[in-house]
């Protein structure tokens, strides 16, 4: 029989500070997920029409920049926004070579205290982040509550999270923090997971409408650094582990 324990803490991020050298190692059982994810989060963008050349940008959760990158290539002003120094540092350092990446693009702040003035911004990204919005700090509603201010009237919040079903607790902590440990132990909180229902509701409660949502994870295998089979992500059927969606903020 299968015995786990619980871990000592729960939503613990600061792998992703401790680990910072390895943002960028494409080989690297942690970030590689994450590296992968990058096309599909692209993909969406294309599909919905969600242009930001010329915006104003803020990258909630930016990390080691993998989404700030993605939007600076389309044209987008972009502020990155992390909690981690470290991984603010890494993102800094790799796209050290592209003239939006200057000392300004990257802030270290609370996804509840962006620094930022009201109603400035035309987009926010907010990829894997709301999940990790601790409990004690407002959660993922103090999180949507800050985009809301920040966004300008007809602004969009785009986002990726996790559903609260069964099947999401089975398959990002059952099997991927005890099991296969892709995941570190006690990354996820689960209180935290959303449903489209209760995204919607939250959303609403802030002043944002929910446009679209889509189911999104792996859907086949591919070859990635150096030839190594990894996992491709895309769009998915259904909403039941991990989806992505966007909203709009509604005028004043």
């Amino acid at each position: 029989m299968l015995r786990f324990s619980p871990p000592a803490r729960i939503n613990v991020i600061d792998v992703y500070d401790d680990r910072a050298q390895a943002w960028w190692d494409f080989t690297d059982p942690i970030f590689e997920p994450l590296h992968a994810m990058v096309p599909a989060r692209a993909a969406y963008l294309d599909r919905h029409g969600l242009a930001v050349d010329g915006r104003v940008v803020v990258d909630v959760g930016c990390g080691g920049g993998y989404v700030s990158g993605l939007l600076a290539a389309r044209g987008a002003r972009v502020l990155g926004v992390d909690l981690a120094r470290n991984a603010l540092l890494a993102g800094r350092a790799y796209h050290a070579a592209e003239p939006w990446a200057t000392r300004e693009a990257f802030a270290q702040a609370s996804a509840t205290r962006l620094p930022v003035a009201d109603g400035s911004v035309d987009f926010v990204s907010c990829t894997d982040v709301l999940v990790h919005v601790p409990v004690e700090a407002g959660g993922p509603r103090a999180a949507l509550a800050e985009v809301a201010r920040v966004l300008k009237p007809g602004g969009a919040l785009w986002f990726s999270t996790i559903n609260s079903t069964w099947l999401a607790r089975f398959v990002l902590i059952t099997l991927g923090e005890d099991v296969l440990r892709f995941v570190h132990k006690g990354t996820h909180d689960p209180s935290t997971f959303l449903s489209p229902t209760t995204m919607r509701a939250l959303l609403h409660d802030v002043g944002l409408a929910l446009v679209a949502a889509e189911g999104v994870g792996p859907v086949g295998p591919a070859r990635g650094h150096r030839g190594r089979i990894t996992l491709k992500m895309g769009r998915l059927p259904t909403t039941q582990v991990m989806w992505q969606g966007h909203a709009i903020r509604k005028p004043s």
